[in-house]
């Protein structure tokens, strides 16, 4: 299994995740060539972290809304139109919690920069496991 950051804003304004929880689905539309590949590297059984990530008062922050597991590499039929243009990436997700009270992450505790504030980011265990971590403690049985 790997873990990928998500967006769930395209051009960063424009939120779609309640259409990801509601047709099982999430996608891209960034067309670098960086991006791409990462999208291309996903596998059934990886999980997705769905995120924003915004500036605030000199630290980056990244608030984690929801988790899910690629189902499969295409989209479910049922995903509206305009995320099936050829302009778009999408995979199959089952989402399996979404965070009424969503983790916050910021750059003064945690390693965010790079690529994260971008569509899709590779999560390491060895390199973010805190948040890894935060993750499954807020999604275990209680």
């Amino acid at each position: 299994m790997k873990f990928y950051g998500v967006g769930t804003r395209f051009s960063g304004t424009e939120p779609f995740l309640e259409d990801c929880l509601k047709y099982g689905f999430w996608c891209m539309g960034d067309q670098d060539q960086r991006y791409i590949d990462l999208y291309k590297s996903i596998e059934v059984g990886d999980m997705l972290i769905a995120k924003k990530y915004y500036p605030e008062e000199n630290v980056a922050v990244m608030d984690v809304e929801a988790v899910g597991i690629v189902r499969n590499l295409k989209m479910p039929d049922n995903v509206p139109a305009r995320y099936k243009t050829s302009d778009k990436f999408g995979v199959a997700v089952v989402w399996i919690k979404v965070f009424p009270e969503l983790l916050n992450y910021t750059s003064a505790k945690y390693k965010l920069g790079g690529t994260k504030p971008r569509t899709i980011f590779r999560l390491s265990y060895e390199n973010d496991k805190e948040i890894i971590d935060k993750v499954f403690d807020n999604i275990k049985y209680k």
